[in-house]
């Protein structure tokens, strides 16, 4: 009923090869939220600078050579495009690192059986 020993040395051989594989999509789910965070932390970065731009702009606007215009022209327009655009961004990218991650969790949890 026991296992010959080139049958035993076979299925060390194959979990050595799951666990190498395991580790390697371990390092990549770590890798991926690394940059998931950093793209975050990048996105709220730059939005921060987008809102000071967009608030430095209306005080221009809204001051004396701005005629009491209240800065909802054009140019505060564009700049709300691209935030949204930037932020449409950042979602889609952090949804496609959350999609990998549930893929190399599940083959993580394939190769471990």
């Amino acid at each position: 009923g026991g296992l010959s020993p080139s049958e035993v040395a076979e299925l060390f051989q194959r979990l050595a090869q799951s666990q190498q594989e395991r580790w390697l999509l371990e390092e990549k789910v770590r890798h991926l939220e690394v940059s998931s965070a950093s793209m975050a932390e990048d996105l709220c970065r730059k939005s921060a600078i987008i809102q000071s731009f967009v608030r430095d702009s209306r005080l221009e606007a809204s001051g004396p050579s701005g005629g009491g215009r209240r800065g909802t022209g054009p140019p505060d327009q564009g700049l709300r495009e691209m935030n949204k655009k930037l932020q449409n961004m950042l979602e889609e990218q952090l949804t496609k690192n959350l999609h990998l991650g549930r893929d190399l969790e599940a083959l993580t949890q394939e190769l471990q059986r």
